[in-house]
């Protein structure tokens, strides 16, 4: 992209910030419904319509004026009658004209678990010639109050389907409830529950932060496509960690094109009807099901045939793609190209009834392992926890003096002896050199206590902000996660502005008696009001920020004989580039050197030990400090890990993505941009190397079953483990690699096994084989592999080998221990606490690794 280019494309998200407020509200000219000149705010029907603790949501707000000239007008809304929050919604009104918008809210966290029903209060407040009065209609509360629904249900389902609009032809209700039915299905298959929120809007709510509450949503109409702003806060959402599942038979790829960019790449060949097909899940093989099922019905169902190059593919119809998904940010596109009726088993009069096997409804298994995946937990919430506060506090307050500074003073002070001494030599006087040591050093003493007192007694006031900075280089777009803190020595006013994408939440908690409130006005502008920072005490301020680059970033690779090699483009807008990594969680990080033209590496000599995410013997306190937030960020949970694919993470300069703060605080802080990798596909016939990074591993299926004590989620090995145990392992190679042919592996295996054997096992011609063995191993143990029948692939690129852990000598001889507590062990690896016979001496696995080269096809 050019520079004048890169310009246009900010002038214009700019100006998108600025009407996008206009251009998603509704105006109506002519009759307002109201009395003569009243100016009327109130709490309208719309939005999610539901709500959840400690999240962020948005109220419908309907704006009338019968008045003969326009007007300022501004609803005040509060929770549970607690006026010390307040979120206000600024709006101008022309004559005689009705107005819908939208104003987010945050529900309040210790709401009662039992309670049901979200108080909400409202204050019509309008501004004129004669001042700022409240308003109400005739026989109405000042305060009217309003009942929201709270509701329990931890998983929210929302859709967008067809409906009827103005010039737009009416809608297929048949296939709105056929989607309708497939969501319920998908929703049933997680929490039995059949709650699915219709998000019916015209023009859906602008804000990012409207959609927090919502964890999944269904797209089955074309109607976003008219809608802007809705379309930027859905891929805002969608970014940050959300799950959209888009029906291609009922949307159009532009339409899909609108919402996520350049991610999506795929072509439409043709649309057929079938009363008839066989659709293939290779994922049910895993669990020892048939990967084929027939489905038939009188009434044919339409299948759009698709061509792409995604690897995650989770279905298909002869060869043809029926559903998979496209990483989006941190979040992920589901798409089916088979019509909602297809995912469903339909009752056919006509059919054979003496076949048991037919099925006529509920699910097909294609269904059930498509909702598997997509009811699986999106990230949600920031990866920025609270813990990372002592490292931001840790910058704030007095500045130590910079090494230079005493490096001068320290220098100045030996020059000053050195000529010195060189004239009194000269004048045969050396003898009183002494005095000129004790003088010189006494002032240099004076000078360095001095500065450090001016640095200790004067405190500036001062802000530190950590911002993880997700790079979406299909959009041009930054989604950022910030965390900031605020200090001063006096007690200061605090006014926060962000824009219509993002949100500020500082914690008030302390502020008693004090209404705070947050604005939202038609400048595209948020701005907290009554927020101060109290003497000598420190404000931490949350926000999501998002911003529209110049020049797209991209990070592309490819896998070579040297292992992944990329280049980076557009980081001079990052600023100076700094321990960079490569995170693919659970798998180990890989240092990430860039160089001044963008270009970096990640071999086998690059992969980090387990603790270790700044690569180098002496860290400086900030690689330190990057060092504890790389460890909180990539940690994988039980619940998500992130990032959710290969992506580069590197330091940068601290710019603003959207969160303004007074000048009077001296801004510190950095950056930790996440650049997700684009990795191309290895040319055919050329060698490559894959680090361990790079491959994902799952447990397999042994001939004594699955073992409990890997857990491929987290990465993490059970502790404490005194049983025997067989663990078998899939390490899936990238698919940029596959078709192949694998030449050699590397395992590496860090264990504490004392007083047992341990065998690395591996696969040839469909037999589990002992590869290796080893008596009573400590430490890092490496095997490298190049025996052709232990290295094939299986149909979706992985390799299998194990891992099994021995009893000691002891259980081998004690009397009591039989047969089938011996199976039951190596399933599970987990004590028998009956069995009192077994000796408590454990072993540890930290982890277990693997690296693969050899040649595409």
């Amino acid at each position: 992209m050019t520079r004048s280019a890169g310009f246009l494309l900010t002038v214009s998200w700019a100006c998108v910030q600025l009407c996008t407020l206009f251009v998603c509200t509704e105006f109506s000219a002519g009759q307002t419904g109201v009395d003569s000149g009243e100016v009327r705010l109130s709490i309208a029907p719309g939005g999610l319509r539901r709500y959840e603790r400690g999240c962020w949501s948005v109220l419908a707000v309907s704006a009338s004026n019968g008045g003969d000239e326009a007007a300022e007008a501004t609803l005040s809304v509060f929770l549970e009658k607690d006026t010390r929050q307040q979120f206000t919604r600024q709006l101008w009104l022309p004559a005689h004209s009705n107005r819908k918008t939208w104003l987010p809210i945050h529900t309040p966290l210790g709401i009662a678990s039992d309670q049901t029903i979200l108080h909400a209060s409202s204050l019509n407040i309008v501004s004129s010639a004669d001042g700022v009065s409240l308003s109400r209609r005739s026989g109405e509360e000042l305060i009217p109050e309003s009942f929201l629904p709270l509701d329990p249900i931890e998983r929210h389902f929302a859709m967008i389907g067809s409906r009827s609009l103005p010039g737009h032809p009416e809608s297929d209700s048949s296939r709105d409830d056929a989607a309708y039915e497939a969501a319920v299905e998908v929703k049933m298959l997680y929490d039995g529950d059949r709650k699915i929120i219709n998000l019916a809007e015209h023009l859906l709510a602008p804000y990012p932060d409207a959609y927090d509450a919502l964890d999944q949503l269904l797209i089955c109409s074309d109607r976003i496509a008219e809608d802007s702003g809705g379309v930027a806060a859905l891929r805002n959402w969608i970014a940050r960690g959300g799950h959209a599942w888009i029906m291609l038979d009922l949307v159009t790829v532009e339409t899909v094109r609108t919402l996520i960019g350049n991610a999506i790449s795929c072509g439409v060949v043709d649309r057929v009807e079938l009363t008839d097909f066989t659709i293939e899940t290779p994922a049910a093989r895993a669990v020892g099901a048939d990967p084929l099922e027939s489905w038939s019905a009188e009434d044919p169902v339409e299948f759009v045939r698709v061509l792409t190059d995604f690897g995650d593919v989770y279905s298909s119809i002869d060869g043809w793609p029926a559903a998979f998904s496209i990483p989006f940010g941190n979040g992920r596109v589901f798409i089916t190209t088979l019509a909602a009726r297809g995912w469903r088993y339909q009752f056919d009069e006509f059919a054979d009834r003496t076949d048991a096997n037919r099925r006529t409804s509920g699910p097909t298994d294609a269904l059930r392992n498509l909702a598997s995946i997509f009811n699986t937990q999106p990230i949600g919430e920031s990866v920025l926890s609270d813990d990372l506060k002592p490292v931001l506090s840790e910058q704030l307050g007095y500045r130590v003096p910079s090494r230079r500074v005493a490096a001068l003073i320290l220098g100045l002070n030996s020059a000053v002896i050195v000529a010195a001494g060189v004239w009194l030599a000269r004048r045969e006087k050396l003898e009183h050199v002494s005095w000129v040591v004790v003088t010189v050093t006494t002032i240099s003493a004076i000078v360095l206590v001095a500065i450090g007192s001016a640095n200790t007694s004067s405190i500036p006031a001062t802000s530190s902000i950590l911002r993880l900075a997700n790079v979406d280089s299909d959009t041009h777009e930054v989604y950022s996660d910030a965390l900031a803190a605020f200090y001063s020595p006096d007690t200061v006013p605090l006014p926060l502005e962000i824009n219509l994408t993002g949100v500020a939440e500082p914690d008030v908690q302390d502020l008693i008696g004090v209404a705070k409130r947050v604005n939202w006005d038609d400048d595209g502008r948020t701005r907290w009001e009554n927020v101060d920072v109290a003497s000598g005490s420190v404000r931490f301020i949350r926000a999501r920020e998002s911003v529209v680059l110049d020049n797209p970033i991209r990070a592309q690779a490819t896998f070579g004989h040297h292992g992944l090699e990329g280049r980076v483009t557009g980081i001079e807008q990052l600023g100076t580039l700094s321990d960079a990594i490569i995170a693919a969680p659970p798998a180990p990080n890989s240092d990430a050197q860039i160089d001044v033209r963008g270009s970096f590496r990640a071999g086998p000599n690059d992969v980090l030990a387990e603790s270790e995410y700044v690569s180098g013997g002496m860290l400086s306190d900030e690689q330190q400090r990057r060092q504890t937030i790389y460890r909180q960020i990539l940690a994988p949970t039980q619940q998500n890990a992130y990032p959710q694919r290969p992506t580069l993470l590197v330091w940068g300069d601290a710019f603003s993505l959207g969160l303004s703060s007074p000048d009077t605080f001296s801004q510190t802080g950095s950056t930790l941009y996440a650049v997700p990798l684009d990795i191309g596909r290895t040319l055919p016939k050329q060698p490559f190397l894959v680090p361990s990074t790079f491959i994902r591993v799952s447990t397999a299926t042994s001939k004594h079953g699955a073992s409990a004590v890997y857990n491929p989620r987290t990465g993490r090995w059970m502790k404490g483990v005194t049983q025997p145990t067989q663990s078998f392992f899939r390490f899936l190679l990238p698919r940029e690699v596959v078709p192949c042919k694998v030449q050699r592996v590397e395992i590496t295996l860090k264990v504490h096994a004392p007083s047992r054997t341990v065998e690395l096992t591996g696969l040839r011609d469909g037999q589990q084989v002992v590869v290796e063995s080893y008596e009573n191993p400590s430490g890092v143990l490496t095997l490298t592999v190049d025996d052709p029948d232990l290295l094939s692939l299986d149909e979706a690129g992985g390799l299998h080998f194990g891992v099994d852990v021995s009893p000691t000598t002891h259980q081998r001889e004690a009397k009591s221990i039989k047969d089938e507590p011996i199976r039951e062990v190596y399933q599970t690896g987990v004590p028998n606490s009956s069995d009192k016979a077994f000796e408590h001496s454990t072993w540890q696995i930290d982890y277990l690794r693997l690296q693969a080269s050899g040649e595409t096809l």
